[in-house]
C-alpha cells in the first residue's frame, strides 16, 4: 500500500544452533561465516491483489533461501 520498493535478503552462517518447533530457527554460532544474498528489488503496485503479491515475494525468498544454504553447504 505504502509502494515502498522490496528488496529480498536472505542469510545464513556456516556455523549455528537450530531450534526445530512449527518452524526452524538457526542463531549464529562465533566464529562462523555468514553469507548474505540479496535478490532483485521488487515493485508493487496498488492494483495487485494480497494474495499476488505475497506469492511474488514468497517465491523470491525460497529462491534466496535455496541458494545460500547451496553456498554454504547446508543440507
Amino acid at each position: 500500500k505504502t509502494g515502498a520498493i522490496i528488496i529480498p535478503v536472505a542469510g545464513q552462517s556456516t556455523r549455528r544452533w537450530s531450534f526445530v518447533n512449527w518452524d526452524t530457527f538457526y542463531i549464529s554460532k562465533p566464529f562462523g561465516s555468514i553469507s548474505l544474498f540479496y535478490g532483485e528489488p521488487i515493485f508493487f503496485n496498488k492494483k495487485q491483489k494480497f494474495e499476488e503479491c505475497q506469492k511474488t515475494l514468497k517465491s523470491a525468498l525460497d529462491d534466496l533461501e535455496s541458494k545460500v544454504e547451496e553456498h554454504i553447504g547446508m543440507e
